[in-house]
């Protein structure tokens, strides 16, 4: 039993600074791994600390005190900590307000009433919860989005609150790494989706305790802390693509095997959205390296990804004649990237243009983007849906056009 504090700083993270009261005896404990779990009981209620980052200490001498101090992105709070059995858990819960077109779910019902001279005379509303899409990703492990609402509030100013909420549990508790890594693949497809960092607003956990009842708070910074210089969703009820884009709740599984499998090609179109933007040479660096490992990936396997030519051209080949259509020249689009790409990476007084490279890069992005979720439905739906229906591409198009005349 340790005396301290637990707060959150302003990069989201949950901070512990806990007195040290002997120093020389823990010393050598400070070299050792950071520690699974902490358990903390403050006045507004008791808390399990999860996913620890990092620690420091200070050693003072006198009257001055020795602090012990870790770093954490996990914090569950509301629960009874004689209760628990471990740390491990077997649900996690995100709410994510304002992606119901995205995942197609809608919990709530409105109707207006009007009188004769066209007034408002009535507002009714219905809440209810369609029936939760569920998907296994693992031996005993599911995925599940459903419709989330609750009411507050007196009677005369009712809250209504009715985000889609994201779960991912297990048949018995687990680390919890193990959820949360779903749970940050699936965040990335939301975020790609929304051209942002999608933020959730709040969560719930069931942790291993014999209070089986027990349903309490999770904050977790990873998914409800926008990073700085990550852009937030400019239109986020006009999504890139939906659920039923990629085939429905089936095709999850399958985005999951994707980034487990093959980090080098999903990371460059998701990072941009998850950790903040980079320059357009970087971006365009990062986004050819993805193209090249995804071509090169198949060479074996699949006859386009053998053809001669360059690595964006066997891309933009294989994806089809929507993106040809959508950015006006393929080869002439293929063959421009290819050489910016190469000449980034061998001439070191090579000087681009930037709005060319970083149109370039985008391009290029949303024609790898196109590829993987084309693998993900098993259709060329999803081609199809982002260079055919362009309300969020049109700009990037036209601009692409222009600059490859």
């Amino acid at each position: 039993m340790e005396r301290g504090y637990l707060s959150r700083n302003d990069q989201g993270l949950i901070e512990i600074a806990a007195l040290n009261e002997d120093p020389l005896s823990s010393w050598p404990t400070e070299l050792q791994n950071l520690p699974k779990s902490v358990t903390a009981i403050t006045d507004k209620g008791s808390a399990l600390v999860l996913a620890i980052t990092g620690s420091g200490h200070s050693t003072a001498f006198g009257p001055l005190a020795s602090v012990r101090r870790y770093r954490a992105r996990v914090l569950i709070a509301g629960l009874d900590p004689e209760q628990l059995r471990s740390d491990r858990v077997s649900s996690l819960t995100l709410y994510f307000p304002g992606i119901g077109r995205w995942s197609g779910l809608r919990s709530h019902d409105e109707s207006w009433g009007h009188g004769e001279k066209g007034y408002l005379k009535s507002y009714s509303v219905k809440l209810e919860s369609p029936a939760d899409q569920i998907a296994k990703v693992g031996r005993s492990t599911e995925l599940a989005i459903s419709s989330h609402w609750q009411v507050s509030g007196p009677g005369d100013r009712r809250v209504l609150y009715t985000p889609t909420a994201v779960t991912c549990r297990t048949a018995r508790p687990r680390p919890i790494r193990e959820l949360r890594q779903r749970l940050i693949w699936f965040h990335a497809l939301l975020c790609l989706a929304h051209f942002g960092f999608v933020t959730a607003d709040g969560g719930a956990a069931i942790v291993d305790t014999s209070e089986q009842h027990e349903r309490p708070d999770y904050w977790d910074s990873r998914f409800m802390f926008k990073p700085p210089g990550v852009s937030q969703p400019s239109e986020p009820a006009f999504p890139l693509f939906t659920l039923e884009t990629l085939g429905g709740i089936g095709s999850l599984p399958r985005w999951l095997r994707l980034c487990e499998n093959h980090p080098r090609a999903t990371r460059p179109i998701t990072d941009t959205y998850l950790r903040g933007g980079l320059s357009a040479t970087v971006r365009l660096l990062e986004v050819a390296s993805g193209i090249e490992y995804w071509v090169n990936a198949h060479s074996r396997s699949a006859a386009w990804a053998r053809r001669k030519g360059p690595k964006s051209q066997l891309l933009a080949q294989h994806v089809g004649s929507s993106f040809h259509s959508w950015s006006g020249n393929g080869e002439r689009w293929a063959d421009e990237f290819w050489k910016t790409y190469n000449r980034l990476k061998h001439e070191p007084s090579f000087s681009p243009d930037y709005r060319t490279t970083a149109l370039l890069a985008e391009s290029g992005a949303l024609l790898l983007t196109a590829a993987l979720l084309n693998r993900v439905a098993g259709t060329k739906e999803p081609s199809r849906v982002i260079f055919g229906q362009a309300d969020r591409t049109w700009q990037i198009r036209d601009a692409l056009k222009e600059v490859l005349l």
